[in-house]
């Protein structure tokens, strides 16, 4: 039973590589997934401040404004989708996520938001 693990495991090992070229580039896979996982950790912070900025925003002409929890759940969904974009179509390890200062630059300068 433990052969037939290590060897799907191997296969697995043999599939990702041949995908996304770990050893070409000098890397493991565990390297890859702790460095994802930190790069997840160091986004965090956009994914916490992003709702609050945008929250902030002064309410419509018909008084709609914009949900936290909204703009959060829009945040982590545009994020994953982009950052797995980027993984699988462009082959690159790079993480996609919305800047503060665009989101900044809309509360504050286009919706004009100066308390």
């Amino acid at each position: 039973m433990y052969r037939s693990v290590g060897r799907s495991l191997s296969k697995l090992r043999k599939r990702l590589d041949s995908r996304f070229h770990f050893t070409d580039r000098g890397s493991t896979i565990s390297t890859e997934v702790f460095s994802g996982l930190i790069t997840y950790l160091s986004l965090s912070f956009v994914f916490i401040l992003n709702p609050a900025i945008l929250g902030a925003a002064d309410p419509d002409t018909h008084g709609v404004t914009m949900s936290p929890a909204s703009i959060l759940l829009a945040t982590v969904l545009t994020s994953s989708i982009a950052t797995i974009c980027m993984g699988f179509f462009a082959n690159l390890p790079l993480a996609v996520a919305p800047g503060i200062e665009v989101s900044a630059f809309f509360t504050f300068v286009l919706v004009g938001k100066w308390d």
